[in-house]
């Protein structure tokens, strides 16, 4: 898909690898096009001021944002006045005046602003969203269909093809700034595989040992080095 919202050809749904491109398509044109409007009539050198409700108990991802956030080289600043408040700090301010949750929020126990599916779970999420919303997954099947008649691998919802599996990349890229917590909360965390062992260094010298305490411990062959292990 384009900026415009023209559907170009492609490789099909979106995977993890592929979640930055989703974000620049469905989110941050907005922002832009909201950015541009805001500063009609202003100084080029103007900021804008973007206010969110963004937490650092949201995720392990937002507990380390900053209360404030530019938008690149832009002249966006996204400030969050309630990013130290936890959730039972947005319960009681709820309670005392009286403000509904969102009904997606109520139901998901999550935001649901968008449905990318770059770092949805296949088990979890997709029958989630088909049994609370059947009419907006059924548009979500119809594209699949549509993708796989026209002979895209990842033609399922999450960047998965026919036989599950998906379409990944070891670099995973990092979500936008307005994502909920969508890597934290939906990606398993990749396998890492163990290193093989290092091979000795052949520096002319022994390796020597050094003994503390009882506990055995390398010594560096060069100073500032990091032990063998």
């Amino acid at each position: 898909m384009k900026r415009n919202g023209t559907v170009e050809p492609g490789i099909g749904f979106p995977g993890p690898a592929m979640h930055t491109r989703a974000y620049k398509c469905l989110k941050e044109p907005h922002i832009l096009t909201l950015l541009r409007e805001s500063k009609e009539g202003h100084s080029r050198r103007s900021r804008v001021l973007f206010l969110t409700g963004i937490r650092r108990a949201e995720s392990r991802r937002r507990a380390k944002r900053e209360p404030i956030n530019r938008l690149g080289h832009t002249s966006a600043v996204f400030v969050n006045p309630l990013i130290s408040w936890t959730d039972l700090d947005m319960l009681r301010y709820r309670h005392q005046h009286r403000l509904p949750e969102s009904d997606a929020a109520a139901l998901m126990h999550r935001s649901g602003e968008c449905n990318c599916g770059a770092f949805a779970s296949a088990a979890r999420e997709r029958a989630m969203l088909k049994a609370l919303y059947p009419e907006f997954f059924a548009h979500i099947e119809a594209l699949e269909a549509e993708a796989e008649a026209a002979g895209l691998r990842w033609c399922r919802w999450g960047g998965y093809d026919r036989e599950g599996r998906r379409a990944t990349d070891r670099n995973r890229q990092a979500p936008g700034l307005l994502c909920e917590s969508c890597d934290s909360r939906h990606a398993s965390p990749a396998i890492r595989q163990p290193k093989a062992p290092r091979k000795p260094r052949s520096s002319g010298r022994p390796n020597l040992t050094l003994i503390q305490g009882g506990d055995r411990a390398s010594k560096p062959d060069d100073a500032g080095s990091e032990p063998q292990s």
